[in-house]
């Protein structure tokens, strides 16, 4: 079992269709920049395919910085929502503070 604290901190991660999975973390929290900054590694990556994204409903996802980024590259970047709650589909919300990952 890996746990993360997740207190004053900021935390994003993708998963890819190969089951690969990218994280980036800081002792910060995300700013729409570093959003962008994530996007674009994650387009890179995949260069040939597009991608599905899928968050929360957090301000961060409709910054400036985010709503350029995807006008810019329409039809590449899917976008679906989570409910606006959703504390069985997000990890860190079901336990505030902390993120475990458990492997089988």
């Amino acid at each position: 079992m890996i746990t993360l604290a997740a207190r004053r901190s900021g935390l994003i991660a993708a998963i890819a269709p190969n089951g690969r999975i990218y994280v980036a973390g800081q002792d910060r929290s995300f700013t729409g920049e570093d959003i962008v900054w994530f996007l674009n590694k994650l387009c890179g990556r995949y260069r040939k395919r597009d991608l599905l994204i899928v968050w929360d409903g957090a301000s961060i996802h409709r910054s400036e910085a985010v709503k350029a980024f995807l006008k810019q590259r329409p039809g590449r970047v899917h976008l679906e929502s989570l409910p606006p709650y959703s504390p069985d589909r997000t990890a860190d919300a079901a336990e505030p503070g902390r993120i475990s990952l458990e492997s089988a």
